[in-house]
C-alpha cells in the first residue's frame, strides 16, 4: 500500500474498533516507554505541541483545579514540606518568584529578564553599586516600587544586603545624604578646633 492508503486504512480500523486501537496503543507505549516519552517531550516543545497543551488545559481547567484542590486538602502537610524543601534548595528561584509576586501586587510597569540582571551584575563586576565592597546580590530599585518605580532593568542596581536594607524605600539622593552627607558633616564639626566659650 502507498502511504496515504495505509493511513486511510489505519484511520478506518481505528474508527471501527476504538477500544481495540487504544489497547494496541497502550501495549506499544508500555513496550517503548522511554522512546515515547522522549518523543512526547520533543513534540511538547514545538508550537503545535504547546497549542495542543493550551487547548487541553482550557478544556479541562475546572476539573484539574478541583482535583488539585482536593489533593491539597488531603495532603496539605506533605505539600508544605515539599514546598519548603524546594525553597531551601532553590533560593534564587524563590527570590525571583517573590519579586514577581510583589511586582504584580504593586501593579508596577515593566519587567526584566534574568539575562539583563546578569549583564547588570557583570557591569559592576559582581560588587555592590553603592559601596563597591560587598557582593551585589540584591536587586535594588533606584526609584522604589512603592514610589512608582518600574521593574525595568534601567531602574535596577546590584546592591549588597546592608545597602539594600538601609536604603529600603528611600529616594537615592535622600539616602545618600543620610548615609554620607550627615556622617561627613558630623566628622567636619568634630574636626574643627575647639575654642573656649566666650
Amino acid at each position: 500500500m502507498c502511504k496515504p492508503c495505509r493511513l486511510a486504512d489505519k484511520l478506518r480500523r481505528r474508527l471501527e474498533d476504538p477500544a481495540g486501537h487504544r489497547a494496541i496503543r497502550r501495549a506499544y507505549y508500555a513496550a517503548n516507554i522511554e522512546r515515547e516519552r522522549a518523543r512526547g517531550r520533543k513534540f511538547s516543545r514545538t508550537p503545535a505541541g504547546r497549542a495542543i497543551q493550551r487547548r487541553a488545559y482550557r478544556k479541562h481547567r475546572e476539573s484539574n483545579l478541583a482535583r488539585g484542590r482536593a489533593w491539597y486538602a488531603a495532603n496539605r502537610n506533605h505539600a508544605l514540606a515539599v514546598a519548603r524543601e524546594w525553597k531551601r534548595r532553590n533560593p534564587d528561584n524563590t527570590r525571583w518568584h517573590t519579586r514577581l509576586r510583589r511586582a504584580r501586587r504593586l501593579q508596577v510597569a515593566g519587567s526584566h529578564s534574568e539575562r539583563e540582571w546578569r549583564a547588570l551584575r557583570r557591569r559592576f563586576q559582581g560588587r555592590c553599586a553603592y559601596c563597591g565592597i560587598r557582593p551585589g546580590l540584591h536587586r535594588d530599585h533606584v526609584l522604589p516600587l512603592s514610589r512608582g518605580g518600574s521593574d525595568y532593568a534601567s531602574n535596577l542596581l546590584p546592591a549588597c544586603q546592608y545597602c539594600n536594607s538601609s536604603k529600603h524605600d528611600k529616594l537615592l539622593a535622600y539616602w545618600r545624604y543620610r548615609r554620607n552627607g550627615a556622617a561627613h558633616l558630623e566628622a567636619h564639626i568634630r574636626a574643627r578646633p575647639k575654642a573656649p566659650l566666650p
